[in-house]
């Protein structure tokens, strides 16, 4: 973290700092927010969208994986900004979504963040390992992570994105979510966890504990979901 040093942390993301919330909040947390926090971005964080798929303005990546049968998932920018949830509450086999609809919930202790259908169609199997293992949507969400496939029964909207096209409109949506993180971190009434033992340095483990799950999951709504 190029931020300083955050002591006793241990890190969810990989060290992965660039991306991580937490080092982006903190990292502007003492700064006027009138000065330019723009980050560049990283040859790696451009190459993170698989140009093998496709992705909706909805944050979801989807994939064929047989005959007009896709494989949906949530792709891997968001997944760097949401914490590792309670549960995930996926679709029935069977029901029919159109697209933009509310197909999956991802359960938080204080909230709770919808994810939209890419397409238009019927769900034909899901991912009941995400049952027991919610975190394996936002760790490895390209491979054990992957939420659902569905059976088009319209065409393919022409919304869906190709990888750099979905990169361009993730990142401003992405920067966007960094500075309400920061305005809110920012408020006279943030609250912060209780400091250590020994009477160290505040310990934050995710930047959601600078303002609180449920501030930082209405911001995720606002910003990620919405249709």
């Amino acid at each position: 973290m190029s931020a300083g040093v955050l002591s006793y942390q241990l890190c969810d993301r990989v060290y992965e700092c660039d991306t991580c919330p937490l080092d982006l909040a903190m990292r502007n947390h003492f700064v006027d927010s009138s000065a330019n926090h723009r980050r560049k971005v990283s040859s790696d964080e451009k190459e993170i969208l698989h140009d093998d798929y496709l992705y909706s303005p909805h944050h979801c990546w989807i994939k064929e994986v047989g005959l007009n049968r896709f494989r949906v998932g949530i792709e891997p920018i968001l997944t760097k900004s949401l914490p590792n949830p309670k549960a995930i509450v996926l679709p029935i086999v069977g029901q029919h979504f159109k697209k933009g609809k509310v197909t999956t919930w991802v359960i938080y202790e204080e909230g709770i963040f919808p994810l939209f259908s890419p397409i238009e169609g019927e769900v034909i199997a899901v991912n009941n390992s995400i049952n027991d293992r919610p975190d394996e949507a936002i760790q490895h969400p390209y491979e054990n992570g992957w939420l659902y496939i569905i059976q088009p029964t319209l065409p393919l909207s022409p919304s869906l994105m190709n990888s750099v096209d979905a990169f361009h409109l993730y990142k401003q949506d992405s920067d966007r979510f960094r500075d309400l993180i920061i305005k809110s971190s920012q408020q006279p009434e943030l609250r912060v966890g209780d400091t250590m033992h020994d009477g160290g340095q505040p310990v934050v483990t995710h930047a959601y504990e600078l303002i609180g799950q449920k501030r930082y999951v209405q911001l995720l709504i606002e910003v990620f979901g919405k249709p």
